[in-house]
C-alpha cells in the first residue's frame, strides 16, 4: 500500500482506567497501521491529558478535529465509554470516513454506538488484545480497498466519465 491513507487512532484518554496502558495499546494499533503502509495520527502524542495538561480544550479540539477530518480512516477502541471517542465516531460517520471499531470480548458498548457503526458500514472487531496484530491487518486491507474504490469513484464522477456501459457503445477514457 502507498503512504497516502491517513488513519486517526481514537480511544479514551481522559477517562481511561489506566492511561499508560491505553497509550501503549493505541501505539500498537498505530504500529500495525504503519506496517500496512498507512500514516497514523495518535492524539495522545499532542494532546495527552497528563503530558499536555496545559493545552486548552479549544486547542485540543481544533488540532484533533483537523487530523480527524483529514483522515480517510479511523481506528477506534470502543471498549470503554468515552464522550470524546463517541464524538469522533459521530463526526467520522457524518463525513463518510471509514471506521474500524475495536473492542474486547465481554466489553459493553451502547446500542446507539453499535447502531451508528452498522449504518455507517463500519467494521466492528471483537478481538482479545493478543490477537490485534494478527487480525487488524486483514481488516485494514479490506477497509483501504473500499476507500480506494470510493476515491476512484469520486475522481471518475469529477471528470464526468460515466461508468455506465451500453451494449454496442464505445467508451473513451
Amino acid at each position: 500500500m502507498e503512504n497516502d491513507i491517513r488513519v486517526y487512532i481514537s480511544g479514551p484518554l481522559t477517562g481511561a482506567p489506566d492511561l499508560r496502558a491505553a497509550r501503549l495499546y493505541y501505539e500498537r494499533l498505530a504500529q500495525v497501521c504503519r506496517q500496512e503502509g498507512l500514516v497514523p495520527y495518535l492524539p495522545h502524542t499532542e494532546s495527552d491529558p497528563q503530558l499536555h495538561a496545559g493545552e486548552s480544550a479549544e486547542t485540543v479540539f481544533k488540532r484533533d478535529l483537523h487530523h480527524l477530518l483529514s483522515s480517510q480512516l479511523i481506528v477506534a477502541f470502543i471498549g470503554s465509554p468515552s464522550l470524546g471517542v463517541g464524538a469522533e465516531l459521530a463526526l467520522a460517520s457524518e463525513k463518510d470516513i471509514q471506521i474500524i471499531a475495536i473492542r474486547r470480548p465481554g466489553d459493553t458498548v451502547s446500542r446507539f454506538l453499535l447502531g451508528m457503526l452498522i449504518t455507517s458500514q463500519a467494521y466492528d472487531m471483537v478481538i482479545p488484545d493478543e490477537r490485534v496484530e494478527a487480525e487488524l491487518p486483514n481488516v485494514l486491507n479490506i477497509a483501504v480497498s473500499k476507500i480506494r474504490e470510493r476515491i476512484q469513484d469520486l475522481q471518475t464522477k469529477r471528470l464526468g466519465v460515466s461508468r455506465e456501459v451500453r451494449v454496442g457503445s464505445t467508451i473513451d477514457y
